[in-house]
C-alpha cells in the first residue's frame, strides 16, 4: 500500500486536531480513535519493510517489485530521518534499513543486466 504526501499530512492533521480536542476538553475516546489510526499507519511502513525484506531474500520477486520495494524503503527512510516518522520500529535501525536498501539495489541491478541480456539475445 502506498500512502501519498496528501494523506500523510491528513493523518498528522487528524492527529493534531485530536490532541487539541482533548486538551480543550474533549474525551479520550475521540483521542484513542486517532491513535488506532496512527497506529494502522505505523503498521502499514512495518509491512513495507517486511515486504522489501522478503523481496530482497527471494529469488521470485520480479524486477517492477523490487523496484518498488527500494522505493518504499527509501520513502520509509526519508521519513525517518525528516521526522515524520518517530518512535516507530522502522526507524530504530539505520544499519539494518541501509543494508536493505543495498540489497534490493543489487538485485534490481542483476535484474537490469539480465533484461539487457536477453534484449541483445533471445532467452
Amino acid at each position: 500500500m502506498c500512502i501519498s504526501f496528501l494523506g500523510v499530512l491528513s493523518l498528522l492533521l487528524l492527529v493534531e486536531d485530536s490532541v487539541a480536542f482533548l486538551h480543550n476538553g474533549g474525551n479520550k475516546q475521540q483521542l484513542a480513535a486517532s491513535t488506532r489510526l496512527f497506529s494502522l499507519y505505523m503498521d502499514d511502513e512495518l509491512f513495507l519493510m517486511q515486504s522489501a525484506q522478503n523481496c530482497a531474500a527471494s529469488d521470485t520477486c520480479s524486477l517492477e517489485e523490487t523496484k518498488s520495494s527500494y522505493e518504499n524503503v527509501m520513502r520509509i527512510q526519508s521519513k525517518c530521518a525528516s521526522g515524520v516518522i518517530v518512535g516507530s520500529p522502522v526507524c530504530e535501525n539505520a544499519d539494518t534499513s541501509a543494508e536493505l536498501v543495498a540489497l534490493l539495489r543489487q538485485k534490481i541491478e542483476q535484474g537490469s543486466q539480465k533484461l539487457r541480456y536477453c534484449f541483445n539475445a533471445i532467452c
